[in-house]
């Protein structure tokens, strides 16, 4: 869950008041966790990286005059 929704949760359901806890808390917080994510490696996630050439194709199109 990213940290946006989850800080939006958190003060929807009461359990931390924004005036007392900011956003950038919650991200510091979470991003000293260390948790496990199943996967293998380093742990580090970037977007559009994949192992091999040609695992991910993307494509735009743009409708207009």
């Amino acid at each position: 869950m990213p940290v946006t929704i989850l800080y939006d949760r958190l003060i929807s359901e009461r359990i931390i008041n924004p005036l007392e806890l900011s956003r950038s808390n919650v991200y510091r917080y979470v991003a000293d966790m260390v948790l496990p994510y199943g996967g293998e490696g380093s742990g580090e996630s970037l977007r559009f990286s994949y192992q091999y050439p040609g695992e991910m194709w993307q494509g735009d199109v743009m409708y207009g005059p």
